[in-house]
């Protein structure tokens, strides 16, 4: 189950601020995770490692702290595995946060 509380308090409980913070938020997922593919597929770390930092920060701010901690073990482990166990990195990311996706667009896209 995820708890919207502290999501509601980053949008003010502005319901329009909310939906747009949904929206953005999931575009940004979709994005990320796009991107991560794009730099594995040129061999870049440094990217990978940026993209999942910068994803962990979203997520904090919105206020899913279990995905986010699972996001900086994510982090922590792009900094030194392979390329090749990095490729997983696209799917594992989506896999996580599937479940804030689904109930962001339930909430506030349907």
């Amino acid at each position: 189950m995820i708890d919207l509380t502290h999501f509601w308090n980053a949008a003010d409980h502005d319901p329009v601020l909310a939906q747009q913070l949904a929206e953005m938020y999931i575009d940004t997922v979709q994005q990320t995770a796009a991107q991560v593919d794009d730099a594995l597929n040129n061999d870049d770390r440094h990217m990978i490692c940026e993209l999942v930092h910068r994803l962990k920060g979203s997520t904090a701010i919105l206020g899913f702290s279990q995905q986010q901690s699972t996001l900086d073990e994510l982090y922590q482990y792009s900094k030194s595995a392979t390329m090749i166990e990095l490729t997983s990195m696209p799917h594992d990311i989506q896999t996580l946060l599937s479940p804030i996706l689904d109930r962001l667009r339930r909430e506030f896209t349907e």
